[in-house]
């Protein structure tokens, strides 16, 4: 059996183990992007919205996890302060978030 897991303490654990500072939570379950993306009508009982790490203090079912959180964590790296965000996956690879950082072959590039 599985056990649960508290989203905001992987979160966190993600955050530090990548020497990242969060800027802006933007994670919701899976009724609220449903609603996002088809413009629904939201239910105020079963669309929810995360904005900040205490409301992600909460644990769930590994299998539960890409339906009750998805989303974005917009981060910077606390030495080169580039932006990196980390990203709702689901269970792959034994890691429900992905970190993404910004391609080398973006850096330095005049717009």
């Amino acid at each position: 059996m599985l056990c649960k897991i508290n989203v905001k303490k992987s979160i966190q654990e993600i955050v530090e183990n990548n020497n990242l500072e969060i800027l802006k939570i933007d994670l919701c379950n899976d009724e609220e992007s449903f609603a996002r993306f088809y413009g629904e009508e939201r239910d105020v009982f079963s669309c929810k919205v995360y904005t900040t790490l205490e409301d992600l203090d909460f644990e769930v079912d590994p299998f539960d996890m890409q339906k009750e959180v998805q989303g974005t964590v917009y981060c910077r790296d606390k030495d080169t302060k580039e932006p990196v965000w980390i990203e709702s996956r689901g269970d792959e690879g034994g890691s429900w978030w992905e970190v993404n950082r910004v391609p080398e072959f973006y850096k330095g590039k005049e717009g």
